[in-house]
């Protein structure tokens, strides 16, 4: 597995590093970017969740003798459903919990799964787990013209979503599209910016995932079974995620601080957020 090191990490780290936060759930374990040094405070204990089974499987490999002493439990499955995996691995109440939104690069290349708009020979699958009913093709190839304006205009915010779902009808009425290569001569015909292709890639990501749905179960999961003082860490990469964040926040009359990344090079890491929510009542 390659090292991967979380966008904002020493911060969501220097967060963690009270000793009496003692039950932490990694919600988003991917890769496993912050348990190594997580594992190093011996007060703490971790539930790391990914929907992905094969970054579950990986971490089980890596982390063989923390499983066994149980210092590290694995779980398989949607963060939408947090409170009950936390009921039971017996992490209720949870101390923190952590949601890191972003792609690591290995995802988004070595699976080969069509994250990327420059793995041109990659299918448009785009699910992170192999057993969720449609990919990026399927409904780009029979979603309504309306219903694609909806995913473009909801998820990517893309200011040429009209001109590209006109596009899109156009193609598919004469060709299925079914690789990247097939989508990028579609976007070609609307735009050439690399902006206009991460919008659209990252919309029929999030689309195909229901990434945006399970956020808000899964932000409402954690802050049901979180501890009084507790933590919720929220790293978003994309504005419409976390202005979720900011509503969940101000729904539920909770406490928090904004970190951005002020010395960031690359455009992902520009716009990351991370949001620090406190519990402070038994809501």
């Amino acid at each position: 597995m390659n090292k991967h090191t979380p966008v904002l990490y020493n911060q969501v780290i220097d967060e963690l590093s009270d000793t009496n936060l003692t039950k932490i759930i990694d919600a988003t374990a991917g890769q496993g970017g912050y348990l190594k040094t997580l594992l190093a405070d011996k007060s703490k204990k971790i539930l790391a969740i990914d929907i992905d089974p094969l970054q579950i499987k990986r971490l089980k490999e890596i982390y063989k003798e923390e499983h066994k002493s149980g210092r590290i439990i694995f779980q398989q499955g949607n963060f939408a459903n947090l409170d009950k995996f936390a009921k039971k691995h017996n992490f209720y109440p949870a101390s923190a919990v952590i949601f890191d939104l972003g792609l690591s690069w290995d995802q988004m290349i070595s699976y080969h799964k069509g994250f990327s708009y420059k793995q041109e020979q990659d299918d448009l699958d785009m699910r992170f787990n192999s057993r969720f009913k449609y990919t990026a093709a399927d409904l780009l190839n029979n979603l309504t013209e309306d219903q694609l304006l909806d995913v473009f205009m909801s998820f990517s915010e893309e200011p040429k979503s009209f001109d590209l779902v006109k596009e899109i009808i156009r193609v598919r009425a004469k060709k299925t599209i079914k690789k990247v290569a097939d989508l990028n001569k579609v976007i070609a015909k609307i735009s050439k910016k690399d902006s206009t292709y991460r919008r659209i890639y990252q919309a029929l990501r999030i689309a195909v995932n229901n990434e945006f749905v399970n956020l808000k179960k899964g932000l409402d999961s954690a802050l049901k079974i979180l501890d009084l003082n507790g933590k919720i860490l929220c790293l978003t990469f994309n504005p419409t995620e976390d202005r979720i964040v900011k509503r969940f926040i101000k729904n539920n009359n909770l406490a928090s601080k904004t970190i951005k990344n002020k010395s960031a090079e690359a455009n992902f890491e520009k716009i990351a957020t991370l949001r620090v929510i406190v519990k402070t009542n038994d809501k």
